[in-house]
């Protein structure tokens, strides 16, 4: 699978402008996004995050704005245990999002990070995110980052402020 994302990442005959190639390149296009995304779920289902990453990377360097390829990339992030990495990735699609069209992203994407831009953080527990995909995200809270960060500093040994 992972051998196949330098191919799905090409485009069909780029440059040409006839109508056939217009309506082939962008069947092409869709299919090929699909493809990436649904590799970027099956690499990350077997552990291997730097494929995976490749993959939903190659989706949304194809399609910056397109939704369903940055979920991808921030569900592998989460899954491999980068909350931080997720955060960021969330954070650059919102803010891509909010120049070119005006738009938030939608309430399917914000819950894989609860809490994102609002304050407060998604559960880690033991350091491991809870929420590794929609479901998950939905079954977990959120906690205020004061109560997150006091906690993090008991657990480790740091002093109160």
């Amino acid at each position: 699978m992972a051998e196949a994302v330098p191919m799905l990442s090409l485009e069909l005959l780029p440059g040409w402008y006839e109508d056939w190639i217009l309506f082939e390149g962008e069947n092409w296009r869709q299919q090929r996004l699909h493809a990436l995304e649904a590799a970027a779920e099956a690499l990350a289902a077997d552990e291997r995050w730097g494929n995976a990453i490749a993959a939903a990377e190659a989706a949304v360097s194809a399609d910056p704005l397109r939704e369903s390829a940055r979920a991808a990339l921030i569900e592998v992030h989460l899954r491999e245990g980068n909350q931080s990495e997720a955060l960021r990735e969330f954070e650059r699609y919102k803010r891509l999002l909010d120049e070119e069209l005006g738009l938030m992203p939608t309430p399917r994407l914000r819950t894989l990070m609860p809490g994102a831009g609002r304050g407060d953080v998604t559960d880690v527990g033991r350091g491991r995110l809870v929420a590794m995909s929609v479901a998950g995200a939905q079954r977990a809270g959120t906690y205020p980052l004061e109560a997150v960060t006091r906690q993090s500093r008991r657990r480790h040994g740091a002093t109160e402020y």
